[in-house]
């Protein structure tokens, strides 16, 4: 199989984007397998780029420039973008012509590749065999991601889980047929077990950042805050934040908010804003927090996906405590990888105390090996193209 990696320049999902070292932001790549691990002798991949997109240049702006224009700087962002995360062009063609795509399986994150004019894009995507886009963030501009992406041919949808029967993605995404992809995030090497369960502080830590949506932009949230009538994507953790005070004989918690919302609105404060995006969350050394702790809750996306810190918190030997919907699709039982609660947070200390020493280290010696056999890098990696590679059969 044949898989072409679209734009990955312009996001931080597989690799470092040109622009986050100018603003000293941490790369997550939470995707990065489909740029780093080695595949079968059956399998290639190339990154494609069609100078519609840019790292440093809104959507919005960028499509308005002329062509040779976007071409230069497409070309000097790839450029970056290859030396930045050090691409090894032996196993990885790097190539901006269409013709390069024909029999190839096409992926790409729907954050920014489905929006633009994607009708002068169509010659691109008419040439693959099928075009698969990740819905990662589809709650930004959701209703212009779902336009754009019911003109798209041979169509298949992916999430971190299995999102179909969120009302969110039913409200916006009724025209959707084909099955529905789960090809999920990986866990990083270093968040392994230190210390067992039994030598753990006997409380929950919670972990994640959370928007103050009413000091974000409003245009691409228009959908999401007219359906939910809330101003965060992750309730669960904005709660916690807000009552860390009042649990805090069960809880600690080390949510922190996403950007510095108190920053002056100048240019000096606007530069702030972007440079310490996620800064209070990292300076934790989340392995250690999580070893730390017997019980982790990492509040799902409300839109329908979780976040990658829960299979992070399973790995470091947590008892992930988790809303059940969330995880759709991933094969996690309740009651065996995790202990299931429906998102109000006052039940947790009860389960805190009803939970006993065997439940605790069965449920936690349970999730680590699940993780470890499913959710590394190379296990994942696998599982991606097995998925990929089957849908030339249905």
């Amino acid at each position: 199989m044949k898989l072409a990696l679209y734009n990955p320049h312009i996001d931080d999902f597989l690799a470092c984007p040109p622009h986050f070292p100018i603003l000293r932001r941490r790369a997550l790549k939470k995707y990065g397998f489909l740029i780093e691990e080695k595949l079968d002798k059956s399998d290639t991949r190339i990154v494609f780029y069609d100078s519609s997109l840019s790292a440093f240049i809104p959507v919005s702006l960028f499509g308005r420039l002329p062509y040779f224009i976007r071409k230069i700087v497409a070309e000097i962002e790839m450029f970056f973008w290859i030396r930045i995360n050090k691409v090894d062009r032996k196993t990885i063609s790097v190539t901006s012509d269409p013709k390069d795509l024909k029999g190839a399986v096409l992926f790409a994150m729907s954050y920014k590749c489905a929006l633009g004019d994607i009708d002068r894009r169509m010659s691109v995507f008419a040439t693959t065999q099928f075009n698969i886009f990740h819905l990662s963030h589809y709650f930004l501009n959701t209703r212009k991601k779902s336009e754009n992406l019911s003109k798209i041919p041979n169509l298949f949808l992916a999430g971190d889980s299995d999102i179909t029967d969120n009302k969110y993605f039913q409200k916006h995404f009724q025209w959707y047929k084909n099955r529905f992809l789960v090809l999920p995030f990986a866990v990083q090497d270093r968040f392994v077990q230190k210390e067992p369960i039994g030598k753990k502080i006997n409380k929950c830590v919670a972990t994640g950042t959370f928007h103050r949506l009413d000091q974000e932009a409003t245009a691409q949230l228009k959908e999401f805050t007219e359906f939910y009538a809330i101003d965060t994507y992750h309730p669960v953790r904005k709660a916690i934040y807000n009552s860390r005070n009042k649990y805090k004989e069960h809880f600690d918690c080390k949510v922190s908010l996403f950007r510095d919302y108190e920053a002056k609105k100048n240019l000096g404060g606007l530069i702030k804003r972007f440079q310490v995006s996620q800064k209070g969350y990292f300076k934790n050394d989340i392995v250690e927090v999580y070893n730390s702790y017997s019980y982790a809750v990492v509040g799902e996306e409300i839109t329908g996906f979780p976040g990658i810190g829960s299979f992070e918190a399973m790995a470091c030997g947590c008892v992930l405590i988790a809303v059940p919907e969330y995880y759709i699709g991933l094969g996690l039982k309740s009651g065996e990888h995790f202990i299931c609660y429906n998102g109000d947070i006052s039940l947790i200390p009860g389960i805190l105390e009803k939970t006993d020493d065997i439940t605790r280290r069965y449920i936690s010696e349970n999730a680590m090996r699940y993780v470890n056999e499913k959710f590394r890098s190379k296990g994942v990696c696998f599982n991606w193209f097995h998925v990929v590679s089957g849908l030339s059969n249905q």
